[in-house]
């Protein structure tokens, strides 16, 4: 299979970038080679280290906007992982090395590998995992604040019923029908059984070998890849990890790598119906906030995360609740919608969060002040700011800059609230808004 990527030449040649290319290319699959450790620090996908010879074909294409260089490269490797190679390792070095600046990637394309089918019949944690997700999906349980001693007993049952020990060799279909059974009959031999605990456990005999975590992942990433315009992302895999119990709270955590070439997904093996309630929202945390960003990730990041740990995680939210609301999928989060007090628990950044939402609050507030000015507009406060943080989200700027933006916003700062406001207009690009041109510390507060 082939890979392409096109790129605008800038200050480059042809000769310079397959020097480059081909350098890398083969300290990629050299263990202790620069590139092969570098890739390993910014979490480019392993897979590019097993990839083997890798060959490539530079030539130059002339546009009327000037000169363009096509890679092409004879791989299995998808085209965003050689997005990431540019942008992290190919592209500074032509910099040190010929000091030129190369221009951005004009246009990609290329194999797109699919997800790894899970469980492995040859990990019995992934095993236990599979049937105990199905089987909490299949419960209808909610992890309330106070469970009912009915819902706590199922729980317990399901997950006595799906440890890892009793996997013993068998696979996920075959599994998920032995702990049924173990369910069933652990039921049926209690006499001080409720009604509505057998009910709830008649239930499980519904539960089917299917991937339940796929299924909401796959859903998720094409309402994202909408919500972008970016077809691209709904085509994003899903790598997962299965991890001993560890000393965090959470049964589940993601993030997307600095190449932005799959999400990944750690899995406790305490796994439990609370991990289930907060799935979708992790999912849909990564998919909004990390894997559409469009700011470079190489270098260093800002402490705080303002931007992307705390303001487009209310994004993501808002967005979790209309993709609910409209489509009515009960698959996309089987155990209920987790609340905003479980997610404030979880929550690695309280300050990030806290702060966040305080600055996407001020911008809903200044855009509905705005419409409620221009009457008979097609959106809403809330659709619009969702807009025009996506908007801002998917610019190459700095991550940095765009910390500062809502640093300021939640600080009060009008002239910063304006121009998300005219962003809204469509009066403004997204690039307007984080710059600064003015260059005046308007300390005035929002009326």
């Amino acid at each position: 299979m082939t890979a392409e990527l096109e790129i605008h030449a800038g200050g480059a040649t042809v000769d310079m970038v397959e020097a480059v290319w081909t350098e890398v290319l083969g300290e990629l699959i050299t263990p202790g080679a620069p590139v092969h450790d570098e890739c390993e620090t910014r979490e480019l996908d392993p897979a590019l280290t097993g990839a083997g010879p890798v060959e490539v074909v530079v030539e130059a294409r002339h546009h009327s906007t000037g000169t363009a260089i096509l890679v092409s490269l004879a791989t299995n490797i998808a085209w965003w992982e050689l997005e990431g190679l540019w942008h992290d390792v190919v592209r500074p070095r032509l910099r040190r090395r010929f000091r030129v600046e190369p221009g951005e990637v004009l246009g990609s394309r290329g194999p797109v590998p699919a997800t790894a089918a899970w469980p492995s019949p040859d990990d019995p944690r992934e095993v236990a995992l599979a049937a105990r997700i199905a089987l909490l999906s299949a419960s209808g349980l909610h992890p309330d604040d106070k469970p009912t001693p009915e819902q706590d007993q199922l729980a317990s049952f399901i997950m006595w019923a799906t440890d890892v020990e009793l996997v013993d060799g068998r696979g996920f279909g075959e599994f998920l029908e032995a702990a049924q059974r173990r369910v069933a009959d652990d039921v049926r031999r209690r006499t001080n059984v409720r009604t509505a605990l057998r009910d709830a456990a008649a239930a499980l005999q519904d539960a089917r070998p299917i991937d339940v975590v796929a299924e909401i992942y796959g859903k998720l990433a094409q309402f994202a890849a909408a919500e972008y315009a970016r077809p691209e992302l709904a085509r994003l895999p899903l790598e997962r990890f299965v991890v001993d119990p560890g000393t965090r709270p959470e049964r589940v955590s993601a993030a997307v790598p600095a190449s932005r070439s799959r999400v990944m997904l750690t899995l406790d093996t305490g796994f439990d119906l609370v991990a289930l309630a907060l799935l979708p929202r992790v999912l849909a945390h990564e998919l909004v906030c990390h894997a559409g960003a469009g700011h470079p990730t190489a270098g260093p990041h800002s402490t705080t995360q303002l931007f992307e740990e705390g303001f487009m995680d209310v994004t993501s939210e808002v967005l979790l609740l209309r993709w609910l609301e409209d489509t009515g999928l009960h698959e996309l989060a089987p155990a209920g919608h987790v609340s905003a007090g479980l997610v404030h628990r979880y929550h690695t950044r309280p300050y990030a969060l806290r702060a966040g939402r305080e600055a996407w609050t001020a911008c809903r507030i200044a855009v509905g002040r705005d419409i409620g000015r221009r009457p008979g507009g097609p959106r809403t406060a809330e659709t619009a700011t969702v807009q025009g943080t996506l908007q801002l989200n998917a610019t190459g700027d700095d991550i940095r800059d765009k910390d500062e933006v809502v640093d300021r916003v939640r600080r009060g700062r009008s002239r910063q609230v304006e121009r998300f406001v005219r962003l809204t207009r469509d009066e403004i690009d997204a690039g307007d808004v984080i710059a600064d041109e003015d260059g005046i510390d308007d300390e005035d507060v929002i009326a």
